[in-house]
């Protein structure tokens, strides 16, 4: 969707390349799409400079607009010293934020002088705001099919934990609590997870040894575990 936005930006507005960049999950910005080589490698000249009308687009939250070379060298001297040559001497960055928060930014080069007119500023600026709900909107999928993952595996591994117990409960003839202070004790000394543990218990067959059982407790039965001296 991205990449299909900045190719149709260049032919519906009074650019010659665009990009998008957005923020990362790192603190940073990356280039996520671009019509040209020559518009992803400004962006990441912006970038690596840590300025430039893409970045400060960004980090203020407003529509940056510069009409020539030698304003981007005023404003971003690092950016410029860094960029010059690559043939775009103005350029018009439109934020991608919804109420406070800001995600990215719209990047549209140009290879003349001049401010973009308003109808194209406005229609891009539309297209900016559209494409900041899709993204955001993705982004809450994906978060919430990260934590369904989560709270799945999660369940999966106290399945696993409460069948070890029930194995080892009934190989030693021990209760359920001491049970699991044994998978526990063991996990820690061997330095494994206790769900690895348990699974190797449940599926391998692996079969716990009490030679130190952790605190072990009374049987339903009323029977002390026995503890074996080997």
């Amino acid at each position: 969707m991205l990449q299909s936005l900045v190719d149709r930006s260049i032919g519906l507005f009074d650019a010659s390349a665009a990009g998008i960049v957005l923020t990362s999950a790192s603190d940073g910005y990356e280039v996520v799409a671009s019509t040209s080589e020559r518009s992803q490698f400004v962006g990441l000249m912006q970038l690596r400079a840590d300025e430039g009308p893409c970045v400060e687009a960004i980090t203020t939250g407003r529509v940056v607009s510069v009409e020539s070379p030698g304003e981007i060298r005023s404003r971003w001297p690092l950016f410029a010293s860094a960029s010059e040559g690559l043939g775009f001497v103005a350029v018009h960055a439109i934020p991608l934020r919804l109420r406070d928060e800001t995600i990215g930014s719209l990047n549209l080069f140009r290879d003349r002088q001049g401010p973009m007119n308003d109808d194209d500023a406005v229609a891009a600026q539309a297209l900016a705001d559209v494409a900041t709900i899709s993204i955001l909107q993705e982004r809450t999928v994906s978060d919430l099919s990260v934590t369904q993952q989560q709270l799945q595996r999660a369940l999966d591994s106290r399945v696993l934990i409460e069948q070890a117990k029930g194995v080892v409960a009934h190989t030693h003839d021990l209760d359920m609590e001491t049970a699991y202070r044994l998978i526990r004790h063991r996990a820690r000394t061997t330095q494994t997870k206790i769900a690895e543990l348990a699974r190797s218990i449940v599926e391998d067959g692996l079969r716990l040894e009490l030679t130190e059982p952790p605190q072990a407790g009374r049987t339903p039965t009323g029977r002390r575990p026995h503890v074996s001296e080997g």
